[in-house]
């Protein structure tokens, strides 16, 4: 299934009141950041230094900067949540559309963006006026952009996955490629006032992004602190073991315009947002829970996808203007049918009339995904003839049906469900 959308982010944002809570987001390479949303960005931002909290950000590191935060076990959970609530003091800056934001990240290794300029070159865009250049000469940052370091580049990290123990991997990863490219900005972003250079919050995003990606390889991070003190006000501190993933926090890292919800299960209600291809495998909806997952380009449902009788879960994909003729499309599953049957009100088929391809989306039980040969689909023409067959589709209940070859014309989707019911639904073929 795979549908073009308007790029819309919007996150929850939750603060703590007295207990432990988390809004969703998902982070992206800033080249994926559309106009609209690097305007709104800066603006956040600039809203942020006209409040002080820019300032009070760089002071604090600045005070913490030999107490702790670097050279030892903490760095990488003391950043984590450093970068965590600047975000949503983005989130909460007032500025008109900042609650629909998340933080970028710079992917100085150049990974997937490796055309001319590179994200290793001072003539990348991210220090165009659009995103970051617009600071440097108003916030007096003196950068000296590749003038006293080089970047770390991408076989040096995928050098440091190989890094099993957590006392091993969190200095490497601290001296070879953090500290680098905090020298190659230079400037404000050179020293421990390092925050009040906005290049601060997604380079840290980047490495933090490492580190998940670390964790997701199965290595464990191991803390003898319990807590991770010292931190801005109003930002209470944390167990370093209660966000070592980044899962637990509801925070997520897009890569290469793909995001993989996985391993997880929701709690409450949450709701997923990304303008690329979102993948869902391994995640969980409850019973009493609710979740939206929107995405600008696909939706993919896979193995260990549940959505619990009782739960309420909502798979949508808003087109651009230059799709508008699927504006309807949306799998809803909001109650599981036990006995295996299908309606017809079960059955969403979009964009119908199709010229060639007509995409199909079920509402079933998810739990019915454990036997084989759920259903079967067949497409009739108005004489009856067999013009499509799949007596295995997928099990993710999305699947899409070719009719290019045929005539224009009237068509009959035929589905049988486990129990041998049927239910039928016209295809208009135009």
């Amino acid at each position: 299934m795979k549908i073009l959308i308007q790029v819309v982010l919007s996150f929850l944002l939750v603060f703590f009141c007295g207990t432990k809570a988390f809004g969703q987001t998902i982070r992206k390479n800033y080249r994926e950041l559309s106009n609209d949303e690097k305007q709104v960005f800066a603006n956040a931002l600039y809203a942020l230094k006209q409040s002080g909290i820019i300032d009070e950000y760089a002071n604090l590191h600045s005070q913490e900067f030999n107490q702790g935060i670097h050279n030892t076990e903490d760095f990488l959970p003391w950043h984590r949540w450093f970068i965590y609530y600047f975000e949503k003091a983005l989130q909460n800056s007032g500025v008109a559309g900042a609650n629909k934001i998340a933080l970028p990240f710079w992917d100085w290794t150049s990974q997937y963006y490796n055309t001319v300029p590179t994200d290793r070159e001072i003539t990348a865009p991210l220090w165009d006026n659009a995103m970051l250049g617009q600071f440097n000469t108003a916030w007096a940052l003196g950068r000296d952009l590749g003038g006293m370091a080089s970047l770390p580049d991408l076989a040096s990290v995928q050098q440091s996955y190989s890094i099993i123990n957590f006392a091993a991997f969190s200095p490497s990863l601290e001296r070879d490629h953090h500290n680098g490219v905090h020298m190659w900005i230079g400037g404000v972003a050179a020293g421990g006032t390092s925050p009040g250079d906005p290049a601060f919050y997604l380079h840290h995003n980047m490495v933090d992004k490492i580190w998940q990606k670390w964790t997701d390889l199965g290595r464990i991070s191991t803390f003898s602190n319990a807590t991770v003190p010292g931190f801005p006000s109003g930002v209470p501190n944390v167990d370093p073991n209660s966000i070592i993933d980044a899962r637990h926090m509801k925070v997520w890292f897009a890569e290469n315009k793909f995001v993989s919800l996985d391993n997880y299960t929701v709690s409450d209600t949450e709701n997923y947002e990304y303008s690329d291809s979102i993948y869902a495998r391994d995640f969980q909806v409850p019973a009493s829970t609710n979740c939206t997952l929107l995405s600008g380009s696909d939706i993919k449902l896979h193995t260990g996808f549940i959505a619990k009788p009782g739960s309420h879960f909502v798979a949508k994909l808003i087109p651009q203007q230059t799709q508008v003729q699927v504006a309807n499309a949306a799998f809803k599953k909001e109650e599981s049918n036990s006995s295996g049957e299908l309606t017809n009100d079960e059955i969403k088929v979009f964009p119908n009339p199709s010229s060639d391809l007509f995409q199909v989306m079920l509402v079933y039980d998810y739990a019915l995904e454990n036997a084989s040969n759920n259903f079967s689909i067949q497409v009739f023409d108005v004489l009856g003839k067999v013009v499509y067959e799949n007596r295995t589709p997928s099990r993710s209940g999305l699947f899409q049906i070719n009719l290019a070859d045929q005539a224009k014309g009237i068509y009959f989707l035929k589905i049988s469900s486990i129990n041998n019911t049927n239910s039928v639904k016209t295809l208009l073929l135009k």
